[in-house]
This record gives C-alpha cells, structure tokens and sequence, in this order.
C-alpha cells in the first residue's frame, strides 16, 4: 500500500510539472532569478569599477606613480641573489628549500622581474617624480620593506614579517643562511652598502629613462608644480 501511494503522488507530481500553468509559472520564476541575477552583477561590476578608480586617483594624486621608483628594487634582488648563488648556492637558499622549490622558481621570482623591468623601461614613458622625491622613496622603500621595519613597529604583521630582519625577529632565524655568519656591525654594514647600492641603482634607471624619452618622465610633475 505504501509503494502503491508513493507511485501515485509521484505520477501527480509528474503530471502537475507537465502543465501549463505549472510550466509558465516556473519560467517566469526562472527569468526574474536570471533578471535578477544580472542586475546583482551589474552592480557589484559597477562598484568594483568605481573602487578601482577611485583607487587609481588617490595613487597618481598622492603619490606621483612610485611604482615606476619601487622597481629598481627588484633589480637588487635579482642582481644580490644570483651573485651569491654562482659563488655558494647553500649561502642564499637553504639545502631543504632547494628540495622544496623547483629551479623554475627561483627564475620567476629572481630573474624574471629584471627582462621585464627593462622591457617596460623601453617601451613605456613613465610618469616619474622629481629625484629627490624618488630617492626618498626607494630608501624609506627598502628600509620598511627589506631591513629595519620590525624595529620601527612590533605590532604590525603585514609585510614586516616577510622583511630581512622580520624574519628573524618574529620566526627566529636568517631568511638567507649566509647573514648567520655575520656579526652585528657586518650586518650594520651590509644593510647600508644594500641601501646604497639600490639608490645607485635607481639612479641608473632613472638615467636611462631619461636618455630615452627626454624629459617627458618628469615634466608632468614639473608643469603640476609650477
């Protein structure tokens, strides 16, 4: 008796779907979900457009595209990296990381970023501060990013924790194996030959720009100014 009941709601169940009225009823459901559905995406694609611009205009409004500044220090990570790695590969990665990370790695993380930088440097007229303005930003770049940051400020874990220094303040040992091997004045000095290598180095990038696109790279900046 129970299968027979079972069978019987499953028929008018199936037979109440096949008709009009329950079809149309179902369609309409479908296309206000579908209607509604767009209308949602349509705006959260809205909003999202207008945080990105709003973004976009704080960035070159305040700060004077330091993006085109912060790569020449991604030219010291690719310089200092392989440089100690062809003299002693354990002195900058650890035997067990060199087990974990495939060698592919190492080349988009340390090699990559300079073909590009040069790349772009030739190809594209950025719109660059004036030197002294730059140069203030790849030192307070590399100081906060790269060495005394968790001196500064112990209770920020952002991008402390990944820095030099971060590292071993919060985790207890060297990201590279070769500063255990440095003494506190050694560190003292190689973090400023560090400090001043990077400054040289924007210095050089923003020569050649310069050399190729004249002074169109700070004349934006220098018109705003005036």
């Amino acid at each position: 008796m129970i299968l027979k009941d079972t069978n019987s709601h499953q028929c008018s169940f199936v037979q109440n779907l096949k008709s009009p009225k329950v079809f149309i009823a179902l369609e309409i459901r479908q296309n206000v979900a579908l209607e509604y559905t767009r209308s949602c995406t349509e705006r959260i694609k809205i909003h999202s457009e207008g945080y990105v611009h709003f973004a976009e205009s704080v960035v070159n409004k305040f700060y004077p595209l330091p993006r085109s500044v912060i790569k020449k220090i991604q030219q010291v990570t690719c310089i200092v990296f392989w440089s100690l790695y062809a003299m002693e590969p354990t002195l900058i990665v650890p035997e067990w990381a060199e087990k974990l990370i495939p060698p592919f790695m190492n080349h988009i993380t340390h090699t990559a970023s300079l073909p590009f930088i040069l790349v772009d440097t030739l190809l594209t007229c950025h719109r660059a501060p004036s030197r002294k303005t730059g140069s203030i930003i790849v030192v307070a770049e590399s100081i906060d990013l790269q060495e005394c940051a968790p001196l500064l400020a112990r209770d920020l874990h952002y991008d402390i924790e990944k820095s030099v220094l971060g590292v071993r303040y919060f985790n207890g040992y060297w990201i590279y194996p070769f500063l255990e091997y440095l003494s506190a004045i050694h560190l003292i000095i190689m973090f400023f030959m560090a400090l001043v290598f990077t400054w040289l180095l924007y210095i050089v990038g923003d020569t050649m720009n310069i050399m190729l696109w004249g002074g169109a790279t700070h004349s934006i900046l220098s018109e705003k100014g005036k």
